[in-house]
């Protein structure tokens, strides 16, 4: 009862196959509203991995910006690596 003027907040990141099998994103915010994006990070770890994951799937602030492209293997390895660096 004594939080009811101020809520806690919730954005969610949804992920998974979509009906061709392909990966999927859906970034919900705190009213309910659905986005389908790309890559998606949410949290006090946040300002730490959004970078990352611009640099390292968008090419944001490399000497190659697109979108890159990687096996399997690969971004397994490189989202092992961002976790490690949020959870320092």
């Amino acid at each position: 009862y004594g939080r009811r003027f101020f809520p806690y907040y919730t954005n969610t990141i949804i992920t998974g196959l979509d009906t061709d099998g392909k990966g999927c994103v859906y970034g919900f915010d705190p009213v309910g509203s659905m986005t389908q994006q790309l890559y998606a990070c949410e949290g006090s770890a946040m300002p730490l991995i959004l970078p990352i994951l611009d640099a390292n799937i968008l090419g944001k602030n490399t000497s190659k910006p697109g979108q890159v492209k990687r096996t399997k293997e690969e971004t397994v390895k490189m989202i092992k690596d961002i976790y490690m660096a949020a959870c320092e």
